[in-house]
Protein backbone atom coordinates (compact mmCIF):
# COMPACT_ATOMS: atom_id res chain seq x y z
CA UNK A 1 0.00 0.00 0.00
CA UNK A 2 1.24 3.50 -1.30
CA UNK A 3 0.48 6.61 0.99
CA UNK A 4 0.95 10.46 0.15
CA UNK A 5 1.41 12.75 3.38
CA UNK A 6 0.53 15.90 1.34
CA UNK A 7 0.43 19.25 3.53
CA UNK A 8 -1.67 22.67 2.74
CA UNK A 9 -2.28 25.58 3.50
CA UNK A 10 -3.97 28.02 1.27
CA UNK A 11 -3.33 26.55 -1.84
CA UNK A 12 -5.62 27.37 -3.84
CA UNK A 13 -3.57 28.03 -6.86
CA UNK A 14 -1.87 25.03 -7.84
CA UNK A 15 -3.15 22.03 -5.54
CA UNK A 16 -5.32 20.76 -8.42
CA UNK A 17 -2.06 20.38 -10.79
CA UNK A 18 -0.58 18.48 -8.08
CA UNK A 19 -2.97 16.49 -6.75
CA UNK A 20 -3.56 15.43 -10.36
CA UNK A 21 -0.03 14.71 -11.61
CA UNK A 22 -0.15 12.18 -8.01
CA UNK A 23 -3.50 10.50 -9.32
CA UNK A 24 -1.70 9.83 -12.71
CA UNK A 25 1.45 8.00 -11.99
CA UNK A 26 2.50 4.56 -13.08
CA UNK A 27 2.44 2.90 -10.01
CA UNK A 28 -1.13 4.17 -8.61
CA UNK A 29 -1.34 5.54 -4.83
CA UNK A 30 -3.40 3.88 -2.39
CA UNK A 31 -4.26 7.06 -0.40
CA UNK A 32 -3.85 10.41 -0.20
CA UNK A 33 -3.90 11.79 3.57
CA UNK A 34 -4.94 15.76 3.23
CA UNK A 35 -3.79 17.84 6.55
CA UNK A 36 -5.07 21.48 6.20
CA UNK A 37 -3.85 23.89 8.61
CA UNK A 38 -6.29 26.48 8.17
CA UNK A 39 -6.44 27.21 4.74
CA UNK A 40 -8.77 30.34 4.09
CA UNK A 41 -9.25 30.26 0.46
CA UNK A 42 -10.92 27.36 -1.44
CA UNK A 43 -7.72 24.71 -0.95
CA UNK A 44 -10.20 22.17 0.31
CA UNK A 45 -13.16 22.75 -2.01
CA UNK A 46 -11.10 22.09 -4.53
CA UNK A 47 -9.33 19.29 -3.16
CA UNK A 48 -12.86 17.82 -2.22
CA UNK A 49 -13.80 18.57 -5.71
CA UNK A 50 -10.94 16.14 -7.01
CA UNK A 51 -12.08 13.52 -4.35
CA UNK A 52 -15.31 13.31 -5.77
CA UNK A 53 -13.96 12.36 -8.90
CA UNK A 54 -11.46 9.69 -8.04
CA UNK A 55 -11.03 6.09 -6.97
CA UNK A 56 -8.36 7.16 -5.10
CA UNK A 57 -8.73 6.90 -1.56
CA UNK A 58 -8.45 10.84 -0.36
CA UNK A 59 -8.92 11.85 3.27
CA UNK A 60 -8.97 15.03 4.76
CA UNK A 61 -8.32 16.74 7.53
CA UNK A 62 -8.65 20.08 9.04
CA UNK A 63 -6.66 21.08 12.09
CA UNK A 64 -8.68 23.02 14.53
CA UNK A 65 -5.58 25.16 15.36
CA UNK A 66 -2.70 25.70 13.44
CA UNK A 67 -0.28 22.87 13.93
CA UNK A 68 2.83 24.74 11.85
CA UNK A 69 4.95 23.13 9.19
CA UNK A 70 6.26 20.71 10.78
CA UNK A 71 3.19 19.14 13.24
CA UNK A 72 1.45 19.32 10.02
CA UNK A 73 3.77 16.82 8.44
CA UNK A 74 3.85 14.80 11.59
CA UNK A 75 0.22 14.73 12.18
CA UNK A 76 -0.10 13.19 8.00
CA UNK A 77 2.75 10.64 8.57
CA UNK A 78 0.88 9.49 11.25
CA UNK A 79 -2.22 9.29 9.88
CA UNK A 80 -0.81 7.79 6.69
CA UNK A 81 -1.16 3.39 6.29
CA UNK A 82 0.62 2.60 3.61
CA UNK A 83 4.08 0.43 3.89
CA UNK A 84 5.51 3.52 1.83
CA UNK A 85 4.85 7.14 2.46
CA UNK A 86 5.31 9.73 0.15
CA UNK A 87 5.91 13.15 1.35
CA UNK A 88 4.05 15.83 -0.91
CA UNK A 89 4.14 19.70 -0.77
CA UNK A 90 0.87 21.55 -2.22
CA UNK A 91 2.84 23.45 -5.20
CA UNK A 92 4.74 21.11 -7.49
CA UNK A 93 3.75 18.48 -9.25
CA UNK A 94 5.38 14.77 -10.38
CA UNK A 95 6.27 13.18 -13.28
CA UNK A 96 4.51 10.09 -14.00
CA UNK A 97 7.22 8.02 -12.95
CA UNK A 98 7.70 8.77 -9.65
CA UNK A 99 6.09 6.82 -7.63
CA UNK A 100 7.38 3.56 -9.81
CA UNK A 101 10.94 4.45 -9.75
CA UNK A 102 11.12 5.14 -6.23
CA UNK A 103 9.07 1.84 -5.58
CA UNK A 104 11.83 0.29 -7.47
CA UNK A 105 14.73 1.75 -5.77
CA UNK A 106 13.44 0.26 -2.04
CA UNK A 107 13.41 -3.28 -4.02
CA UNK A 108 16.79 -2.92 -5.21
CA UNK A 109 18.22 -1.35 -2.00
CA UNK A 110 16.82 -3.37 0.81
CA UNK A 111 19.04 -1.47 3.63
CA UNK A 112 17.98 1.99 2.66
CA UNK A 113 14.60 3.25 3.98
CA UNK A 114 14.50 6.76 3.25
CA UNK A 115 15.23 8.05 -0.10
CA UNK A 116 15.46 11.46 -2.05
CA UNK A 117 15.65 12.31 -5.36
CA UNK A 118 16.69 14.96 -7.56
CA UNK A 119 13.90 17.57 -9.43
CA UNK A 120 13.64 20.26 -11.89
CA UNK A 121 12.99 23.52 -10.64
CA UNK A 122 10.46 25.53 -12.05
CA UNK A 123 8.96 29.37 -11.88
CA UNK A 124 5.46 30.20 -10.25
CA UNK A 125 4.05 29.23 -14.14
CA UNK A 126 5.48 26.02 -13.90
CA UNK A 127 8.20 26.96 -16.52
CA UNK A 128 11.19 24.70 -16.23
CA UNK A 129 14.34 27.43 -15.04
CA UNK A 130 17.12 24.79 -16.33
CA UNK A 131 18.44 24.18 -13.16
CA UNK A 132 18.10 20.86 -10.64
CA UNK A 133 17.83 21.11 -7.15
CA UNK A 134 21.35 18.76 -7.18
CA UNK A 135 22.77 21.66 -9.08
CA UNK A 136 21.72 24.26 -6.12
CA UNK A 137 23.48 21.53 -3.50
CA UNK A 138 26.62 21.15 -5.26
CA UNK A 139 25.71 17.49 -5.65
CA UNK A 140 27.61 15.97 -8.08
CA UNK A 141 28.30 12.44 -8.48
CA UNK A 142 31.31 13.00 -6.13
CA UNK A 143 29.70 15.20 -3.78
CA UNK A 144 26.81 12.58 -3.55
CA UNK A 145 28.62 9.85 -2.59
CA UNK A 146 30.26 12.28 -0.12
CA UNK A 147 26.65 13.52 1.36
CA UNK A 148 25.94 9.78 1.45
CA UNK A 149 29.09 8.13 3.32
CA UNK A 150 30.19 10.96 5.89
CA UNK A 151 26.89 11.67 7.50
CA UNK A 152 28.90 14.85 9.72
CA UNK A 153 28.37 17.00 6.34
CA UNK A 154 24.53 17.81 7.12
CA UNK A 155 25.76 19.03 10.92
CA UNK A 156 27.83 21.25 9.55
CA UNK A 157 26.39 21.72 6.02
CA UNK A 158 23.28 21.28 6.10
CA UNK A 159 20.83 18.90 4.88
CA UNK A 160 20.28 18.46 1.13
CA UNK A 161 17.51 16.17 0.44
CA UNK A 162 14.38 18.17 0.15
CA UNK A 163 11.06 17.28 1.74
CA UNK A 164 8.95 17.18 -1.52
CA UNK A 165 11.22 14.60 -2.74
CA UNK A 166 11.42 11.84 0.22
CA UNK A 167 9.66 8.76 0.32
CA UNK A 168 10.11 6.11 3.37
CA UNK A 169 9.41 2.89 4.84
CA UNK A 170 6.45 3.33 7.65
CA UNK A 171 8.71 1.05 9.37
CA UNK A 172 10.83 3.87 10.12
CA UNK A 173 8.04 5.66 11.64
CA UNK A 174 9.11 4.88 15.45
CA UNK A 175 12.34 7.23 14.73
CA UNK A 176 11.53 10.06 12.09
CA UNK A 177 9.19 10.61 14.71
CA UNK A 178 7.95 12.87 16.63
CA UNK A 179 9.41 16.38 15.06
CA UNK A 180 10.63 19.18 16.86
CA UNK A 181 8.07 22.01 15.66
CA UNK A 182 9.63 24.83 17.46
CA UNK A 183 12.75 25.33 15.63
CA UNK A 184 13.62 27.84 13.02
CA UNK A 185 16.47 25.92 10.91
CA UNK A 186 15.05 22.15 11.00
CA UNK A 187 12.09 21.66 9.47
CA UNK A 188 10.20 18.14 9.22
CA UNK A 189 12.64 17.47 5.92
CA UNK A 190 16.00 17.82 7.38
CA UNK A 191 15.36 16.12 11.00
CA UNK A 192 14.26 12.84 8.80
CA UNK A 193 17.41 13.00 6.88
CA UNK A 194 19.43 13.80 10.11
CA UNK A 195 17.76 11.07 11.59
CA UNK A 196 17.78 8.69 8.03
CA UNK A 197 21.76 9.80 8.39
CA UNK A 198 22.49 9.15 11.38
CA UNK A 199 21.44 5.07 10.61
CA UNK A 200 22.89 5.25 7.08
CA UNK A 201 19.56 4.43 5.71
CA UNK A 202 19.19 7.85 3.35
CA UNK A 203 19.66 6.79 -0.36
CA UNK A 204 19.24 9.55 -2.99
CA UNK A 205 18.08 9.01 -6.58
CA UNK A 206 19.57 11.22 -8.85
CA UNK A 207 16.51 11.34 -11.67
CA UNK A 208 14.28 14.44 -11.90
CA UNK A 209 11.49 12.77 -10.98
CA UNK A 210 9.11 15.93 -9.89
CA UNK A 211 9.32 19.74 -10.77
CA UNK A 212 9.66 21.64 -7.90
CA UNK A 213 8.55 25.33 -7.89
CA UNK A 214 9.89 28.52 -6.73
CA UNK A 215 7.60 31.44 -5.41
CA UNK A 216 7.53 33.90 -3.14
CA UNK A 217 4.99 32.17 -0.65
CA UNK A 218 7.24 28.97 -0.14
CA UNK A 219 8.13 28.33 3.01
CA UNK A 220 12.00 27.50 1.58
CA UNK A 221 13.15 28.79 -2.05
CA UNK A 222 15.86 26.41 -2.90
CA UNK A 223 16.93 29.16 -5.89
CA UNK A 224 17.27 31.80 -2.76
CA UNK A 225 19.13 29.58 -0.72
CA UNK A 226 21.16 28.90 -3.84
CA UNK A 227 22.74 32.21 -3.80
CA UNK A 228 23.43 32.51 -0.40
CA UNK A 229 25.10 29.35 -0.08
CA UNK A 230 28.01 28.56 -2.65
CA UNK A 231 29.49 24.88 -3.75
CA UNK A 232 31.97 25.69 -1.68
CA UNK A 233 29.91 25.72 1.28
CA UNK A 234 29.72 21.78 1.04
CA UNK A 235 33.35 21.44 2.88
CA UNK A 236 34.92 18.49 2.81
CA UNK A 237 35.38 16.17 6.28
CA UNK A 238 39.06 16.33 6.42
CA UNK A 239 39.14 19.71 6.13
CA UNK A 240 37.37 19.79 9.92
CA UNK A 241 40.82 19.99 11.38
CA UNK A 242 41.50 23.17 10.73
CA UNK A 243 40.73 25.65 13.49
CA UNK A 244 40.02 28.64 11.00
CA UNK A 245 37.26 26.68 10.01
CA UNK A 246 35.54 27.01 13.25
CA UNK A 247 36.17 30.77 13.11
CA UNK A 248 34.88 31.29 9.85
CA UNK A 249 32.09 28.50 10.76
CA UNK A 250 31.10 30.26 13.94
CA UNK A 251 30.91 33.79 12.53
CA UNK A 252 27.54 33.03 10.40
CA UNK A 253 24.33 33.23 12.69
CA UNK A 254 23.16 30.20 11.19
CA UNK A 255 25.36 27.98 11.92
CA UNK A 256 25.39 28.56 14.86
CA UNK A 257 21.44 27.88 14.75
CA UNK A 258 22.18 24.27 13.71
CA UNK A 259 24.66 24.06 16.76
CA UNK A 260 22.24 25.39 18.88
CA UNK A 261 19.70 22.61 17.76
CA UNK A 262 22.52 19.63 18.17
CA UNK A 263 22.88 21.13 21.22
CA UNK A 264 19.12 20.38 22.14
CA UNK A 265 18.80 16.88 19.83
CA UNK A 266 21.66 15.56 22.09
CA UNK A 267 20.96 16.91 25.48
CA UNK A 268 23.90 18.37 26.07
CA UNK A 269 23.97 20.17 29.11
CA UNK A 270 27.17 22.56 28.95
CA UNK A 271 27.34 26.26 28.15
CA UNK A 272 27.44 26.43 24.52
CA UNK A 273 27.26 30.36 24.41
CA UNK A 274 31.05 30.49 24.11
CA UNK A 275 33.12 30.05 21.10
CA UNK A 276 34.80 26.86 23.21
CA UNK A 277 31.13 25.81 23.87
CA UNK A 278 29.87 26.10 20.38
CA UNK A 279 32.97 24.08 19.04
CA UNK A 280 32.47 21.30 22.33
CA UNK A 281 29.08 20.95 20.81
CA UNK A 282 30.92 19.99 17.26
CA UNK A 283 33.12 17.74 19.44
CA UNK A 284 30.29 16.16 21.03
CA UNK A 285 28.79 15.17 17.65
CA UNK A 286 31.87 13.92 16.59
CA UNK A 287 31.77 11.48 19.58
CA UNK A 288 28.57 10.59 18.75
CA UNK A 289 29.63 9.07 15.80
CA UNK A 290 33.02 7.11 16.74
CA UNK A 291 34.35 6.68 12.89
CA UNK A 292 35.17 10.73 13.07
CA UNK A 293 37.30 10.58 16.42
CA UNK A 294 40.39 9.95 14.08
CA UNK A 295 39.65 13.62 12.46
CA UNK A 296 40.63 15.27 15.81
CA UNK A 297 44.04 15.11 15.34
CA UNK A 298 44.84 19.47 16.15
CA UNK A 299 45.96 20.58 19.04
CA UNK A 300 42.48 22.89 19.57
CA UNK A 301 40.73 19.32 19.01
CA UNK A 302 42.74 17.67 21.51
CA UNK A 303 42.25 20.37 23.80
CA UNK A 304 38.65 20.62 23.60
CA UNK A 305 38.25 16.75 23.04
CA UNK A 306 39.49 15.96 26.44
CA UNK A 307 37.97 18.44 28.10
CA UNK A 308 34.85 17.49 26.69
CA UNK A 309 35.23 13.53 27.67
CA UNK A 310 35.99 14.81 31.44
CA UNK A 311 32.70 16.57 31.57
CA UNK A 312 30.66 13.76 30.07
CA UNK A 313 32.50 11.37 32.95
CA UNK A 314 31.51 14.06 35.67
Amino acid sequence: MISVALCTYNGERHIEQQIRSILVQTTPVDEIVVCDDGSTDNTISIIESIKADTEVNIRIYKNQSSLGVCGNFEKAIKLCEGDIVFLSDQDDFWYKDKVEKICDYFQRNQKKSVVFTNADLVDVNGNNLGITAFDCYGLDAVGIKRFDAEPLLVYFCGNRALGCSIAFKSSTKPWILPLVNDDPIYLHDDQIAIKAIERHQLGHIDERLFAYRQHNDQERGLLAWAKKHPKTDVIHINEFDVLPHFTRYLSNNYNIKRIEFFHKRFSLTHDATSFKGKAKTIILIMICIPKYLKYCKSDFYKYIYLDTKRSLHK
